[in-house]
């Protein structure tokens, strides 16, 4: 019979003498025995379907604590997983970043949804400086049965748009007329439908969504129409510009929203990434935390960033400023403001699209993590930001409480490549 000890002995032997370690908890993946000092017992695992996901409700008194070396704290050791939700844990083709997989009656995403419409997002983002087109792909059998159906029908498939302004102060949701569906491409492991929503302000953020009826029409021209399925998620983009500022504000914005759907839908970026590992992708090492070069890798394609691989200090010596701290680049432009009680409401009406902001996401006063601003919305006082490396390893959109923002770098012309 084949013994191993317990990991957090064997870390805290490896982790290198003079090398700053740290301590992470996590969840064993393989159920085992385990030499516990002098004691043998049974330990139970967490992620047998080693997808990178334990299983949901996977019990925190079962969190092993491990000491690893700082630079790599975010990248649990082999044998180990930091996140769950995982709802079926014997099978590695259903975990959080799973996409939805056509009628097949399985949550995939594990999102609490079955079949739900998603969307495809391309690098371009379809988009003009009055509104943009949405690739909606279409997972429920029961909207694409209205959409197929043939003989003596007496319904047919409409949708409508329901779209929100996330710069506007009155956050309203509004909605198109009911559309009908026509030139619905369908495979069979997907249908897509393309959708536009137009006449939108330019370098605006917005959210919209899909909502699908069944609509049958009468002789006499009255319709009735009855929701077919659950709404889809919700799809988040910038309108352009045709100022060239603005248009470099919108770019960096929509490249940010396609690497967030690139992390998060088609498992390019993050630990269980298929083509970056970690934050690679923006010049990250593997295991580094990777929100300020999320940030500068977006950015830098439009305004002269270069890699920002740490936040830095609000306040450094004038010169030389560090290459690698972002609040030191928009320091030297003289547009870096700390924040505060006495200025955060004028700051926050001054956001916009692209800008840069520090959180304190921990509540102890310190920034710790880097954003991209998308919009405030001042009805509900919440800043909508677009971030890497949430929640230990993913990308995100986010809603932040305007409290959380310690710094704001503010994009200007100067720094345009």
């Amino acid at each position: 019979m084949a013994f191993t000890y317990l990991a957090a002995a064997l870390l805290l032997s490896s982790a290198g003498s003079g090398d700053e370690t740290t301590t992470i908890q996590a969840w064993r993946q393989h159920s085992g025995w385990v030499l516990d000092g002098w004691t043998i017992r049974w330990v139970q695992g967490y992620d047998l379907d080693e997808d990178g996901y334990a299983a949901a409700g996977a019990p925190t008194s079962a969190l092993v604590s491990l000491v690893v070396p700082a630079a790599t704290k975010l990248a649990p050791p082999a044998g180990y997983v930091t996140k769950s939700g995982d709802l079926d844990d014997h099978d590695p083709d259903v975990h959080p970043r799973r996409p939805e997989i056509l009628g097949n009656g399985i949550d995939d995403d594990c999102d609490g949804a079955v079949d739900e419409t998603e969307f495809h997002r391309l690098a371009s983002g379809d988009r003009t400086t009055t509104g943009f087109t949405m690739r909606v792909r279409i997972n429920d059998r029961e909207i694409l049965d209205v959409y197929t159906a043939t003989g003596f029908v007496i319904e047919r498939l409409t949708y409508r748009i329901e779209y929100q302004n996330l710069n506007a102060s009155s956050g309203a949701v509004l909605q198109t007329g009911r559309r009908d569906v026509s030139g619905m491409t369908v495979y069979p492991s997907q249908a897509e439908l393309l959708a536009t929503l137009d006449g939108l302000t330019p370098r605006n953020v917005y959210r919209a969504r899909v909502v699908f009826f069944a609509t049958r029409r009468f002789t006499t021209g009255f319709e009735t129409h009855r929701q077919v399925g659950d709404p889809s998620e919700w799809y988040y983009q910038c309108t352009d510009a045709t100022n060239e500022m603005a248009a470099d504000r919108a770019w960096i914005v929509s490249r940010a929203l396609y690497s967030e759907f690139a992390a998060e839908q088609l498992g390019l970026l993050g630990y269980h990434g298929t083509a970056y590992p970690d934050g690679t992708a923006f010049g990250a090492d593997v295991g580094e935390p990777w929100c300020t070069e999320f940030y500068s890798g977006c950015a830098d394609e439009r305004f002269s960033m270069g890699h920002r691989h740490y936040i830095g200090d609000f306040d450094p010596p004038p010169v030389p400023l560090n290459s690698g701290a972002i609040t030191h680049y928009f320091l030297g432009f003289g547009e870096l403001t700390t924040v505060d009680a006495g200025n955060r409401a004028s700051v926050l009406a001054s956001l916009l699209p692209g800008d840069y902001v520090a959180l304190d996401t921990t509540g102890d006063g310190n920034a710790n993590h880097s954003a991209m601003v998308l919009a405030y919305e001042p009805t509900d006082d919440r800043v909508w930001t677009v971030e890497g490396n949430t929640g230990g390893s993913q990308c995100g959109i986010q809603q932040r409480d305007p409290a959380q923002i310690m710094a704001w770098g503010r994009l200007q012309a100067s720094m345009r490549d």
